[in-house]
């Protein structure tokens, strides 16, 4: 039987029991009706990904104790940073799950001249919690153990080409750096 995988927030210790937050309890506790001594393996991100048991299942609440360590975080070489120009409706959610299944580290979504996509500034938080909520599932099910950063979108072109590893919109970056932004953005 497969194990489902769940994300959590929490520091993840082994012998720790946890009560996770309301998504991932309603997650195992009504869609995937997980009752006390199921499985699962928690993860979160920074510390690798437990064996798990539930010990309490309510419909708002799950007690998890949490076991021995299953796979150990590993930290790769390559850190892909995709800059994408906002989409409409399910097509950017597809490219956020997508890219989280394919080991994207970073994702910085970017207003464009042509992408008619306007984000109304009260929907912005609502907008960037849903997207979170994609990538965690893409992780969940993809097997991933770390979730790729999400940064607030912005105009392309205020977007600058650093050797760091986000993209920020310093106005006092070379004029190199802005004349690759340029080729690289057409």
């Amino acid at each position: 039987m497969r194990i489902s995988r769940i994300y959590t927030e929490q520091s993840l210790v082994s012998g720790a029991s946890l009560v996770l937050d309301k998504d991932a309890s309603h997650h195992i506790s009504k869609v995937l009706r997980l009752t006390p001594g199921a499985s699962l393996a928690l993860f979160n991100g920074r510390d690798g990904e437990f064996e798990a048991e539930v010990t309490q299942a309510k419909r708002h609440q799950v007690t998890v104790a949490v076991g021995e360590i299953r796979r150990e975080m590993i930290v790769g070489g390559l850190q892909v940073h995709l800059c994408i120009g906002l989409s409409r409706g399910v097509y950017m959610d597809l490219a956020l799950q997508k890219s989280t299944e394919l080991g994207v580290a970073e994702i910085t979504p970017l207003f464009t001249e042509y992408c008619g996509v306007k984000i109304n500034p009260d929907r912005l938080e609502n907008k960037l919690r849903h997207w979170r909520k994609i990538l965690i599932s893409a992780a969940e099910q993809s097997g991933r153990l770390r979730l790729p950063v999400l940064n607030a979108p912005m105009n392309i072109s205020d977007l600058t080409i650093s050797s760091g590893s986000s993209a920020s919109s310093d106005s006092s970056a070379t004029s190199d750096s802005s004349a690759t932004s340029d080729s690289s953005a057409s």
